[in-house]
């Protein structure tokens, strides 16, 4: 009985996964903001290639991996909980915003 609930769980879930794939192509991709939330990983990425301190690069990117985890985590469950949602994100596969979640925090 159980295996009957999780299995029926799983199937709306992919059906809504198809449902949200199909809205984000038809609304999102591409858009202004979409184009924007690129542009919020690369730059901050380039910023801190050209501008971070060569000899503590390893401090650097151990200390922006443990932020990166904290707030991918503390968003997936915010988003997971209905507490935000977001409208313009840069992949659909994904329940949290990559640009905000792992590199405009750091840079």
């Amino acid at each position: 009985m159980k295996s009957k609930i999780i299995e029926e769980s799983f199937h709306k879930s992919i059906d809504v996964n198809k449902e949200i794939f199909q809205g984000w192509k038809q609304h999102s991709f591409m858009t202004l903001n979409w184009w924007i939330g690129i542009l919020l990983i690369i730059i901050p990425l380039l910023l801190w290639l050209k501008f971070r301190k060569k000899e503590s690069a390893d401090r650097l990117q151990y200390a922006g991996l443990i932020v990166a985890l904290v707030s991918s985590t503390l968003d997936y469950v915010g988003t997971f909980f209905g507490k935000w949602k977001y409208d313009y994100e840069f992949l659909p596969a994904t329940s949290n915003y990559i640009p905000f979640s792992f590199f405009a925090y750091q840079s």
